[in-house]
């Protein structure tokens, strides 16, 4: 029995920590009293809670050990010489109490059995402590470990959440951006149209104008050369009328010959007459058919204008429109134009103002073409359309925090026509905070 008692105490107490042990065992040392040596008070003890202890000695730590492990095994000289001591403390008080006992007799059980109370005390309150201990330890690992899980879980749940608004951004990005597209197709297709009617209409003008003009030309042309002739015709017949005049009479004219001369003069005459009739009709026919083609070319360029007017008025309307939607999606108002020739054709300058949230950034965009010739085929140009991108009026922002989100819009720079789009888009990014965005 003695020999169990010291096995059932460390069994009680394996998952204790090494020093409550050797207090333990110093208290029982200092009362020189053995439980073995009285009837065996102790070892019931040792036993019960030898056998109910390995529930709580073989559980296992957050290292990943047991309890019962580490009283077994003692892993470094330290617990090596918390653990030896022990057993010699353990069996001095045996052969001190064993030498007592045969030397009084029986006279001092009594005396001897009282002390047997300290030592259950001792032990049940060493056994309940360690058994509170491994408890503690292991609710403490089970929160710890319910805690990261939790932890995880929202981690989880946030990064899904982000995954979403990221993905509905980029929905939102898509459809813009096509929704631009449509928009700048339907533009383009517009302006190929209202092109194609006022090429067409130019085309169809030009046209009834030569033909009026060739037509004039003709008639021109025949009443020239009609006139040319009557002039002609009158030279001659004055002409004759003078050398009539300046005729002497033959000396002796018969009465015949004088009645056929005085025929011919007098059909000379009536001829003569008639050509004067003729060239005054012609004269006016020729005054006529000037106020015709003038009158022609005045209705003409007075229904030229009134359609040019309508159109223009109706152009303008529908041109209007389409800028006011245009600055409602963007954002973006046009406060200026200026045309002007430059090396490689039109030059467009832009004055505009983007705003956003509580900023606005002034700008001045140029438009331009220029040439560059193709070093793969010689005599060959190749034509670029760029814009030139100029801040106007930063120098009195006050905002340090807009001004350092624009970031390069702070400073002049050219990119190519085609980029138009990806510079609209970073333009409202940097003027947009995160706040704004969400």
């Amino acid at each position: 029995m003695s020999s169990k008692a010291p096995q059932a105490r460390k069994a009680g107490t394996g998952a204790t920590k090494a020093s409550s042990s050797s207090k333990a065992t110093k208290s029982t040392a200092e009362m020189n009293v053995d439980e073995d040596d009285f009837g065996g008070y102790g070892s019931d003890d040792a036993h019960s809670a030898a056998a109910k202890k390995p529930k709580t000695a073989t559980s296992k730590t957050a290292s990943g050990s047991t309890t019962q492990d580490r009283a077994k095994k003692p892993t470094t000289a330290r617990d090596e010489k918390m653990v030896d001591p022990n057993k010699e403390e353990e069996e001095q008080p045996r052969k001190r109490t064993s030498s007592r006992l045969q030397g009084k007799g029986k006279g001092n059980d009594v005396s001897q059995s009282s002390a047997i109370v300290p030592v259950k005390s001792i032990n049940k309150a060493t056994h309940s402590k360690a058994s509170h201990d491994a408890g503690n330890s292991g609710s403490e690992d089970d929160m710890e470990e319910s805690d990261m899980r939790s932890r995880l879980k929202e981690m989880t749940n946030e990064m899904a959440k982000m995954r979403s608004h990221l993905d509905k951004c980029m929905d939102e990005r898509d459809n813009y951006a096509k929704q631009v597209k449509e928009l700048k197709d339907k533009r383009m297709a517009v302006t190929d149209e209202l092109y194609d009617k006022y090429k067409a209409a130019a085309d169809s003008r030009a046209t009834a104008q030569d033909e009026v003009i060739q037509t004039m030309q003709k008639i021109n042309h025949k009443l020239s050369s009609r006139v040319a002739s009557l002039e002609k015709e009158l030279v001659a017949a004055k002409s004759a009328k003078v050398v009539e005049k300046e005729a002497k009479p033959p000396p002796d004219p018969d009465a015949d010959a004088l009645k056929r001369l005085k025929a011919t003069l007098q059909a000379v005459e009536e001829a003569s007459k008639q050509k004067d009739v003729q060239l005054k009709e012609y004269e006016t026919e020729v005054k006529l058919a000037k106020d015709a083609l003038a009158s022609a070319n005045k209705k003409l360029v007075t229904a030229q204008s009134a359609s040019s007017t309508t159109r223009d008025a109706e152009e303008t309307a529908k041109d209007s429109d389409v800028i006011k939607w245009y600055e409602d999606l963007t954002n973006l108002v046009v406060l200026s134009v200026k045309v002007h020739n430059g090396d490689c054709g039109r030059e467009v300058t832009f004055v505009c103002v983007e705003t956003l949230a509580e900023h606005s950034l002034s700008f001045r965009a140029r438009c331009y073409t220029t040439a560059k010739e193709d070093p793969a085929k010689a005599g060959t140009w190749l034509y670029t359309k760029q814009v030139d991108y100029t801040p106007i009026g930063l120098e009195a922002e006050k905002d340090a925090a807009f001004l350092a989100r624009l970031e390069m819009l702070r400073d002049p720079f050219t990119f190519t026509r085609d980029q138009a789009y990806a510079f609209m888009a970073n333009l409202q990014e940097k003027m947009t905070t995160d706040e704004e965005a969400e």
